[in-house]
């Protein structure tokens, strides 16, 4: 199956969180565009600069992708919760139950919480920032799934995050010779 990827990129994201998945859902034969927010060139929060395939909201012409992913990190996280476009793409994002939105780190508190789309939805995030998350519902896990809701907990759990959106779209098989061809899983 090939899915439409869309990872946002913020000054200050977490470098880790964000390739470890691209190249993951790359390997599984996913189409992946990289969305800058301010420009084409983005530089994570260790100093490591990624060139965007396109530039946030300059370039979308209202299609949807079939997965948002949000990779954390600060200011990152930050920069993409301030973004009144992106805001008020994953509001309507959010809405659609055939879609499946993902964040890591301090991505699913200050972005998706502060735009209340975790009330009510089991997640998990960043230790120490679940009491942020605006009626959310942590859940102790390296990766939580709560129906097209997939959040993860840090740097170290992106390719379990990424193995698990895997699954959830290609299947179990898939996620697991993935996994274990990338020495991921044993």
């Amino acid at each position: 199956m090939s899915l439409k990827v869309w990872l946002f990129l913020a000054q200050g994201f977490e470098e880790a969180e964000a390739i470890i998945p691209w190249d993951l859902f790359l390997r599984a034969g996913y189409t992946v565009e990289a969305w800058g927010l301010g420009g084409r060139d983005v530089t994570g929060s260790h100093g490591i600069t990624v060139k965007a395939d396109k530039v946030w909201p300059r370039e979308w012409n209202k299609d949807y992708p079939d997965l948002v992913f949000l990779p954390g990190g600060m200011p990152g996280s930050k920069n993409l919760a301030g973004d009144p476009d992106l805001a008020d793409f994953l509001k309507l994002f959010a809405e659609r139950p055939d879609k499946t939105l993902s964040a890591i780190c301090a991505a699913p508190v200050v972005v998706l919480g502060s735009q209340g789309l975790l009330k009510g939805r089991h997640f998990t995030c960043f230790p120490g920032m679940e009491q942020q998350s605006n009626g959310g519902l942590w859940t102790e896990g390296d990766v939580v799934a709560d129906g097209n809701l997939l959040t993860s907990r840090g740097m170290g759990t992106a390719a379990l995050l990424a193995l698990k959106i895997i699954e959830k779209h290609s299947g179990l098989a898939a996620a697991e010779d993935l996994g274990r061809k990338t020495l991921w899983l044993a």
